[in-house]
């Protein structure tokens, strides 16, 4: 049995930061050949709140438990210590601990938005033609730009195909950043379930690759795409990285990362969450990031972006 109490929150921007380029990376991102080739993510960049949409009940982080707070500012504990207590434990979600968590955040897997992603086509607009704003995919052949070169970052366009499923799934989870373990968590909020997602929980390190290999260095913030794709500020290790949906890590260069200007901020109280845009193919591989090491299309291209073909 929960006890429901209340507690004063006031959700603000102390130490909401999200992620920013330097350097002649920030015109490497908008040429047309990142933007048509890159892969492009789009998401909301979290701290210790999150919110479900459906419901209107938050999710908070705050001192190594995770509270679910209804609209009446009621708030009962569903995973970690109500002392606050701080430690490493999965399983039943009442039961587990966490140790200093910088980043919480709602998703509710929908496979018909998950399928229609899959057919996105990213697309340029023209300047000169505010029709073209309403494009989709049956007409926007009739509003390409195939000159501009840096791209205008308010006419970046997704347009996506019709997709018809017969049945829509719907499974909710809880993403959590466990910085003072290095690890990200999951809460399966249906089976209340906690466990381990990516990182060796109680050890630090920079690795990518398959889970069970793969080391962060006290991650803080996070964001997801609409497909399930979370990418995290490694702290420590001043990178983006990315944890695909098998759990595959990667290290994204530095400045791969930016806000999307095409989305209004959601404001929590005095807290603005600002929408990012990630390239998924700007993957480090070796080097420091001043080397602007990219994957591109399978071939790799050192130097700025504009000398990739």
């Amino acid at each position: 049995m929960f006890l429901f109490f209340i507690i004063p929150i006031v959700f603000t921007s102390e130490n909401y930061q999200i992620p920013s380029y330097f350097g002649s990376k920030e015109m490497d991102f908008l040429l047309r050949n990142s933007i048509l080739n890159g892969n492009l993510s789009s998401f909301y960049w979290h701290p210790s709140i999150s919110k479900n949409e459906n419901s209107s009940k938050f999710y908070l982080g705050y001192k190594n438990a995770i509270f679910e707070i209804d609209q009446e500012n009621r708030s009962k504990i569903i995973a970690g210590s109500p002392t606050g207590k701080a430690g490493f434990r999965d399983g039943d979600s009442k039961s587990s601990l966490f140790n200093n968590i910088k980043s919480v955040i709602y998703f509710s897997k929908n496979d018909t938005l998950a399928k229609q992603e899959q057919t996105k086509q990213t697309i340029i607009l023209k300047n000169n033609e505010t029709d073209c704003l309403s494009v989709d995919f049956s007409n926007y052949t009739l509003c390409l730009d195939l000159i501009s070169d840096p791209v205008d970052p308010y006419r970046i366009k997704d347009v996506y195909q019709e997709y018809q499923v017969s049945q829509e799934e719907y499974s909710e989870y809880l993403y959590i950043v466990d910085s003072g373990n290095h690890c990200i968590r999951q809460i399966d909020l249906q089976r209340k379930i906690t466990k381990t997602i990516a990182g060796i929980c109680g050890q630090s390190g920079f690795k990518d690759g398959l889970f069970g290999m793969n080391l962060f260095n006290e991650p803080d913030q996070m964001g997801i795409d609409v497909l399930g794709n979370i990418f995290v500020n490694d702290f420590k290790n001043h990178f983006i990285r990315m944890i695909t949906l098998d759990r595959y890590v990667y290290t994204l260069i530095s400045g791969s990362c930016r806000q999307d200007l095409r989305y209004s901020d959601i404001q929590y109280d005095k807290l603005n969450l600002k929408r990012v845009i990630c390239l998924k193919k700007w993957i480090k591989t070796s080097g420091k990031p001043s080397d602007h090491l990219v994957v591109q299309n399978y071939n790799i291209c050192t130097q700025h972006i504009i000398d990739c073909q």
